[in-house]
């Protein structure tokens, strides 16, 4: 019984880790990385380099062509949040981003009006 309520326990302290995905080395993340957005009707070229990483913070620029809407900026500098193998940000006038890191792959979407789908892979 004892040994069956350990397992249990250790089971649930492991879910968190499990969750949030597994951690990677943040200096691996330096560097241009390169590729496609796409939403219903849009889709052009995502460009993310990221310049610096203290901690958890994500010094990054996001350069973004083939908008329809011009009143949106093509181009901006912030600071995103890494937690495990995910990188989340939300510049002013820009749609909230998770993306999932694998590798020399990212994935994931920005939620504003719509969804767009976001693939990039690192190039630098």
């Amino acid at each position: 019984m004892m040994k069956t309520i350990a397992v249990v326990i250790l089971a649930l302290l492991l879910i968190p880790v499990i969750v949030s995905g597994q951690a990677i080395d943040p200096q691996t993340l330096l560097g241009q990385w390169e590729g496609d957005w796409s939403s219903t009707g849009d889709r052009g070229r995502y460009y993310l380099t990221i310049e610096k990483v203290e901690g958890d913070k994500v010094h990054l620029r996001i350069e973004r062509s083939g908008m329809s809407d011009r009143t949106l900026p093509s181009d901006v500098r912030f600071v995103g949040t890494l937690a495990g193998n995910r990188l989340a940000y939300a510049p002013p006038r820009w749609p909230a981003t998770q993306l999932t890191i694998e590798g020399n792959k990212m994935s994931g979407t920005s939620q504003g009006r719509s969804t767009i789908k976001i693939e990039l892979q690192k190039t630098k």
